[in-house]
């Protein structure tokens, strides 16, 4: 799907890191990319954090997931999202960090347009992202969840452990 849009939208660059989980599959779908699309086969966890950086938006062309990692890495550094079904609690939406195509992929075509061409819109999804992240993710209010929450559970153990004696 991401090379449909890729032979789709000529005048922008994309770039993929798709797994090769098969070789000679993963070598026929590099050799059949047009040229505006680059295939990475692999990006070490050292260097992931400049590709979304560096990225102008995340497209995912998944038909389901849950609430994928990438999500969170992109809007960290105010990547506006373009996802064709994926919205996990209508996150995207809701909070304004990039759109969802419904499955429809000449829609998805032309939203990845309005956020390249787009600079206002673009600006506006990018600051909504750092805002969500830093509202919902940021690591020390998710640290002290865990915290409370295993507290809680060591509690419920030594009262019943107690209880038991």
């Amino acid at each position: 799907l991401c090379m449909q849009l890729a032979r789709q939208c000529p005048d922008i660059p994309f770039m993929v890191v798709m797994n090769q989980v098969c070789p000679t599959t993963f070598a026929r779908l590099k050799s059949m990319a047009p040229s505006n699309l680059q295939v990475e086969s692999f990006v070490p966890w050292s260097r992931i954090e400049t590709y979304f950086a560096n990225a102008r938006m995340l497209l995912n062309t998944s038909d389901s997931e849950g609430f994928p990692n990438t999500f969170l890495q992109a809007a960290k550094y105010g990547v506006p999202i373009v996802s064709l079904r994926v919205n996990p609690d209508e996150v995207l939406t809701q909070q304004q960090i990039g759109f969802v195509a419904a499955g429809d992929l000449e829609r998805m075509k032309q939203m990845i347009g309005q956020i390249w061409h787009g600079p206002d819109r673009f600006a506006r999804m990018s600051a909504n992202g750092r805002k969500y992240v830093a509202s919902y993710h940021r690591l020390e209010d998710r640290v002290d969840e865990l915290y409370a929450a295993i507290s809680v559970g060591q509690h419920r153990v030594g009262h019943h452990s107690t209880a038991a004696a």
